[in-house]
């Protein structure tokens, strides 16, 4: 079974990193339904590497299922959730 961000063309396919803090550290394997890779940081928190193709249905992921998820990477997935943030923002104030 993949999650919804991992459908798309085998071209589109990039490493996701992201941070499951350690408030949120117990729902880690629930999220990942067995993709990936999750490793335990010294803080508590998790690190999960996973493969996805749609850029836009994980930021709808991680937004879903926060606070405590988080995208750690690549570093332009973290400017695209911060813009889209800013313009639900200014749409809702």
């Amino acid at each position: 079974v993949r999650l919804p961000f991992q459908y798309g063309p085998d071209a589109d396919e990039f490493t996701a990193e992201i941070t499951i803090e350690a408030g949120a550290a117990w729902r880690g394997r629930a999220l990942a339904a067995g993709q990936g890779v999750l490793a335990e940081k010294d803080d508590g928190s998790i690190a999960w590497r996973v493969p996805a193709r749609s850029r836009s249905r994980l930021l709808r992921f991680v937004v879903e299922h926060g606070p405590g998820v988080r995208i750690a990477g690549p570093p332009d997935l973290i400017g695209e959730l911060e813009a889209g943030l800013r313009e639900v923002e200014a749409a809702h104030g």
